[in-house]
């Protein structure tokens, strides 16, 4: 969950300094085919992780620790998909009202285009589920490993 936090936290702060110098402008339909590939990637992970058997391992303690690894990948893989849904649904669609007045110090208004800001959400949401797939593979490969040496 930290590492959500974190991955989210820094994701923000590095929209709003783009955002700060400039307007970007981002069609709606490169947001929704973006977060329509992100609901696949999310579900084809989902049936990897959910297709991964540890029945092969004998040892007890060996088996609860690939269960332990595979839950924590469930937990991030869904963690996201949650934040990146509510994004989605949250953020205002209307053109009137994309670009949103978060603070203003003296002279100077941060302003963030909402838009821009669900792609960069989004680009990142797809990263970080490589990332993920990479964990599922590695965790897959161990398990194997532990399954040809019997334990």
């Amino acid at each position: 969950m930290k590492k959500i936090i974190v991955f989210f936290v820094s994701l923000i702060i590095s929209v709003l300094f783009p955002t700060f110098l400039s307007s970007i402008v981002v069609d709606e339909s490169v947001i929704s085919t973006l977060f329509t590939i992100v609901g696949i990637i999310f579900s084809v992970g989902m049936s990897l992780i959910i297709s991964v058997s540890t029945s092969g391992v004998k040892n007890k303690e060996a088996r609860s620790v690939f269960r332990k690894q595979l839950s924590d990948i469930r937990f991030r893989f869904i963690a996201t998909f949650i934040i990146l849904t509510i994004f989605y649904i949250v953020l205002p669609i209307d053109n009137n009202k994309e670009i949103l007045n978060i603070a203003q110090i003296r002279d100077v208004t941060i302003r963030i285009s909402c838009h821009f800001f669900m792609v960069i959400c989004l680009f990142a949401g797809i990263i970080y589920y490589i990332v993920n797939y990479y964990s599922i593979q590695n965790s897959v490969y161990e398990l194997e490993d532990r399954i040809d040496q019997g334990k």
